[in-house]
């Protein structure tokens, strides 16, 4: 770990990570040191503890006290993850952003070849490296190495068709004034974080630079029963991705760099993202339903033949 006393020379930092953090002290050391390793020193990192009940708490302190880039913050009530994002956002005080969770590694030139890359390419609003999850190394088809380029319509025509693996676009590095005039970063639902990758890519375009990887943790999305804990309404049982759809296409109709043709053809490709989502779900379901079923029939027979 390092024990940096100052930023380099009289500069301010450049760059804010935002960590928002919950019982996290399994992973949370590793995370923390991926960060402090970068090559790119000026930075400013932004720990939010939402209130944890095991050792996040003196984890942070003690790495608090080791360098002055850290500042954390320990919040006197769990507020929910959305407001504990939100948080590290509003307090971040520099020209770029990104979120970095606790339980991501990033190669240590991560901040250092992004951030160039958006000096020096002003039409793209973010970028990141290549990205897999964690165990998911010597899996070609998890290595996702996709950017997002082109007119707008290019850009969110593309994001719904690989939406499901575009962690690394909300873990990437921003600039932080394309997401200043997004005012919903409080809300909590089902692809929230979608809504804030659409707005930024009406900003500008997503590059995947080359130079390294990100490996992100297994959180609680990629869990079994996540769906079914992000529904909140009635109308969530039937359409899961329904909060999602209301406002893309409230933004798709907004935009008037947009033709009435793309405008269509996105709510066209919304509603085929929504209609095999639903399949899916279903399918997975039936053969729930089916394994149970063979389950108790052979269970019944056996008991039957005694």
């Amino acid at each position: 770990m390092s024990d940096n006393n100052s930023f380099i020379g009289s500069q301010k930092p450049n760059v804010s990570i935002g960590m928002p953090v919950f019982n996290a002290e399994r992973t949370l050391e590793r995370a923390i040191n991926s960060l402090l390793n970068q090559t790119y020193l000026n930075f400013e990192l932004l720990i939010s503890d939402n209130c944890s009940t095991d050792s996040t708490q003196s984890i942070c302190s003690y790495f608090a006290s080791k360098d002055r880039r850290i500042k954390y913050v320990r919040q006197p009530f769990n507020m929910g993850p959305s407001e504990n994002f939100k948080y590290v956002f509003t307090h971040s005080k520099c020209e770029y952003f990104m979120w970095a969770a606790a339980d991501d590694i990033r190669s240590e030139n991560f901040i250092e070849n992004n951030l160039t890359f958006l000096l020096n390419n002003q039409d793209y609003s973010f970028a990141s490296f290549a990205n897999f999850f964690e165990g998911e190394e010597d899996a070609k088809e998890k290595f996702y190495a996709f950017s997002l380029e082109g007119n707008i319509a290019s850009r969110l025509s593309s994001f719904l068709d690989i939406c499901w693996s575009s962690h690394a676009c909300f873990y990437s590095l921003f600039k932080k004034s394309a997401l200043l005039d997004y005012n919903n970063l409080s809300e909590t639902y089902l692809a929230s974080d979608w809504s804030i990758i659409i707005h930024l890519l009406l900003k500008g375009s997503f590059k995947r630079v080359e130079g390294g990887v990100l490996i992100l943790g297994k959180g609680v999305s990629s869990t079994s029963d996540f769906v079914n804990k992000m529904r909140k309404n009635k109308i969530d049982f039937i359409f899961p991705l329904f909060d999602f759809s209301i406002r893309f296409v409230s933004t798709i109709i907004k935009q008037k760099e947009l033709s009435f043709t793309e405008k269509a053809f996105l709510i066209f490709e919304l509603a085929q993202l929504n209609f095999i989502f639903l399949i899916n779900r279903y399918k997975v379901r039936i053969l729930k339903l089916t394994r149970f079923t063979k389950q108790l029939l052979n269970f019944s027979n056996k008991n039957y033949l005694k």
